[in-house]
């Protein structure tokens, strides 16, 4: 979507913008700027967008005002038509690897002329479809209509890709998001801007990338203008952006800032990953290639060299289009389409995954294709151009494989502590009285979690949110539960914590562990007393995010529950009154809330 022009102009009077609009149109007189858009694994750009610029004559104060004139005098075909000429010739400025985004409104999406026109115009250009993506703006209210529905089909099967731009923006967002089925979704700069400060904005985004992971398509934020909105975002698992932080439009393409480049490589590189997830590269196979230009004819003469393949990958130069079968190769090869080029019936939605995908993520992605496209194969395509292919016969092999050798679910992968399960199995043996025997006395439940702890996520990424997950479940082994034999310790997800142990020592550790968290803390490189420390861009501390603990404790739990879920019941409860209580106190302030029926059990017992 285009930026507003800097308003360094008057703007035309309504009686003045029709004969501004007709004189512009007719003379051309506009530029194309192109704004990069960057893979945010990598920090290169793989591609750029058109942006109109009225020129300094015309009297339209910006980009919103030339096309707003337009919309109005029912103009807008013959302004995107200059606009998509000039942003043509300004494709071959471009990498021949690199992307051109093209804007368009939905009433050209749905002009009858659409399709065919904008065929011819590539021709004359000498590109390939696959090189272009067509935008469709959500700014209006229009629903997607059976003509937009049908031109987009036509598009997709011609090589073009689709993008639906500024997604959130319009209430009729979604359902152009299910019928349409693009390629590209890109974020409005509304849900992007100052993401870092609100967590509901980064729980959105978090949502729609798992989305766009299953569906197979490519998730774009544009409007970023700070680091910390770039850093959310790369944590959030977002692979592709946009913004005057990352590259401001430019009347020629530009390269990426090394500077740019350097801070997405280091945030990238500090992502959290699961160390159990084995990359789909190591699976990968050669395959045969051939270039779009080339003729089905041509191809299908070299059926002997794929024939094993099943199909071949279609490339534009070093970047990929899709995968081609066998048996569509031979079914057009002897009809008319012999002479068609290839890159026109290519399956564009199984265009390339990065290597470095986990078998996870991939098995997702192949579990959500349509149904004709369930058996063909995963293409691999490697920053330096390699291609390979991945088999769904070797995919589900390698599903079953790592289903057997994983190691179970009583571990936590990131603190290596005993997760859900195994505490759920703990909590039964001691309800059988298994445990109990061995330890002499009762044994209480103490679940502990950090408050402020969602917000250090929004504000800091997840990565910083892993290394303060491990830092406490270190302190609580050494300083609770090492020192008391028979207890035990486990990590329920996220940042709770459960501790199963005797009585009198546990809760004797666990005041004292209280009392110190802060000061304990302030060892770690992440923390300044206590808190999470924030440096700005400029090298200037920035508010921190103040941490404490929150604790609920239960017991004795022989006789209080019947099963582990009953515990959890107990936990819910006290949860909603430590929240109550914890209006009315400092964001730093630790709590410990005891079970109400355990008081009243001990003041019994005292008198």
């Amino acid at each position: 979507m285009d930026s507003p022009h800097p308003k360094n102009q008057t703007k035309p009077h309504a009686s003045e913008s029709f004969a501004a609009l007709a004189d512009l149109i007719g003379r051309k007189d506009l530029s194309i700027y192109l704004q990069p858009i960057l893979d945010m694994r990598t920090g290169e750009a793989v591609g750029y967008e058109a942006l109109a610029r009225p020129g300094i004559t015309t009297g339209f104060a910006g980009a919103i005002d030339l096309f707003d004139a337009a919309a109005a005098a029912n103009r807008m075909w013959e302004l995107e038509a200059v606009t998509r000429e000039q942003a043509l010739e300004r494709a071959r400025e471009l990498d021949p690897q690199t992307l051109l985004f093209l804007n368009n409104s939905p009433q050209t999406f749905t002009d009858p002329r659409f399709v065919p026109t904008i065929e011819a115009e590539l021709a004359r250009a000498g590109l390939q479809p696959s090189r272009i993506v067509l935008e469709i703006t959500e700014r209006t209210e229009i629903e997607a209509n059976a003509t937009m529905i049908e031109h987009v089909k036509q598009l997709k099967s011609m090589g073009f890709q689709v993008a639906l731009d500024d997604a959130g923006a319009g209430a009729s967002g979604l359902n152009r998001l299910m019928q349409l089925r693009p390629h590209w979704l890109k974020l409005d700069r509304e849900l992007i801007d100052r993401v870092d400060e609100d967590r509901y904005k980064t729980n959105l985004v978090r949502l729609l990338v798992r989305f766009c992971r299953l569906s197979g398509v490519k998730l774009l934020a544009e409007g970023m203008e700070r680091e910390e909105e770039l850093n959310v975002l790369i944590d959030s698992g977002v692979e592709y952006g946009q913004g005057f932080f990352l590259g401001r439009p430019a009347p020629a393409p530009q390269s990426p800032a090394s500077a740019i480049v350097g801070k997405i490589l280091r945030r990238a590189r500090g992502e959290r990953r699961d160390s159990r997830e084995s990359p789909i590269r190591t699976l990968a196979r050669r395959c045969t290639t051939v270039q779009a230009f080339q003729s089905i004819g041509e191809v299908a003469s070299r059926l002997l060299s794929f024939a094993a393949d099943g199909g071949v990958v279609v490339l534009d130069g070093r970047r990929c289009v899709g995968w081609c079968p066998m048996n569509k190769i031979l079914s057009l090869a002897s009809t008319r389409k012999r002479s068609d080029q290839i890159g026109r019936h290519a399956v564009v939605s199984t265009a390339a995954l990065h290597p470095g995908t986990s078998v996870k993520s991939a098995l997702e992605l192949a579990s959500v294709r349509d149904e004709d496209e369930l058996g063909l194969p995963l293409i691999l395509h490697d920053d330096a151009g390699e291609t390979f292919v991945v088999p769904l016969r070797a995919l589900l092999a390698a599903a079953a494989a790592s289903q057997a050798e994983a190691p179970g679910r009583e571990v936590d992968p990131l603190t290596g502590l005993p997760a859900r399960v195994a505490a759920d199995m703990r909590i039964e043996e001691l309800l059988r009285g298994d445990w109990q025997e061995s330890v002499q006395a009762p044994i209480e439940a103490a679940f502990i979690d950090l408050r402020g702890f969602g917000e250090l996520n929004a504000t800091m990424g997840y990565a910083t949110g892993d290394n303060v997950i491990k830092e406490v479940a270190a302190h609580i082994r050494r300083h609770v539960t090492d020192p008391i034999p028979g207890s035990f310790l486990c990590h329920l997800g996220e940042d709770r914590f459960l501790v199963l142990g005797p009585d009198v020592p546990m809760r004797q550790n666990i005041e004292r562990f209280v009392a110190s968290f802060s000061k304990l803390m302030q060892s770690s490189d992440e923390f300044d007393d206590g808190s999470i420390a924030r440096i700005g861009p400029d090298g200037l501390d920035l508010p921190s995010c103040p941490l404490a603990l929150r604790v609920l404790m239960v017991g004795p739990l022989r006789g209080r529950i019947q099963h582990a879920r009953s515990l959890y019941v107990i936990e819910s409860q006290l949860r909603q009154k430590a929240r109550s209580i914890e209006e009315s106190l400092p964001n730093d302030q630790s709590v410990i809330i005891n079970d109400d029926r355990a008081q009243r059990q001990q003041l019994r017992a005292s008198a």
